[in-house]
């Protein structure tokens, strides 16, 4: 098992008992990290600097991917590690198309396999059913469903929730999603709607 140990310009991975020494093989960034993170079973850890995201194995420190994504800021895995999410802030671009700056990548091949816009830092990510055979996001006021196996299929089912504003998917093997409707006047007060899958 490892350690995360962060320091204010410099990050590195510490082994377990009973030494906590540095793992030697794993090549420290030589500058700050803007983020990090470790997958849900602590089996994978990458981290975002300037020029792009590394992912490792975490008890070995080996390098697995290198994606040279500048900007990102935040960064996501799915409930398995099998995908990785990327967010960076958006920018308009010169050709007025929309900025696809919520990305997501293949951990095991390190392909972009899905890009979407996403304004909002706050609950940027998709969110994943714990076998990863559903993903959903929420889109203005429609709540789209993926089959991450076969993002390429696109939108593969969408409910439409009047004024819902968040959407959180329960874990679990037998997930259901919450959908938070904020009130619109004094006389209705917010409330909360339950679907399952």
């Amino acid at each position: 098992m490892t350690t995360l140990v962060r320091a204010q310009k410099t990050l590195g991975l510490v082994g377990g008992t009973p030494n906590y020494e540095p793992l030697s093989q794993f090549p420290v960034p030589d500058v700050p990290a803007r983020t990090y993170q470790y997958s849900a079973d602590g089996r994978l850890f990458a981290y975002a600097v300037p020029s792009g995201v590394r992912i490792f194995q975490a008890e070995s420190a080996q390098l697995l991917q290198e994606l040279p994504l500048p900007n990102i800021v935040e960064i996501n895995f799915s409930p398995r590690g099998t995908y990785l999410s990327t967010w960076e802030r958006p920018v308009k671009l010169e050709d007025g198309a929309q900025h696809k700056n919520l990305r997501v990548f293949s951990v095991s091949t390190g392909e972009e396999l899905v890009a979407f816009t996403q304004k909002s830092q706050e609950g940027w990510d998709l969110q994943y059913t714990l076998s990863e055979s559903h993903a959903i996001r929420l889109v203005g006021q429609e709540i789209q469903v993926f089959h991450p196996a076969t993002w390429s299929a696109g939108v593969v089912d969408k409910l439409k929730v009047e004024g819902a504003t968040s959407v959180v998917l329960s874990p679990g093997l037998n997930p259901s999603v919450a959908v938070f409707v904020a009130e619109k006047k004094v006389r209705r007060s917010s409330l909360v709607r339950l679907a399952s899958f």
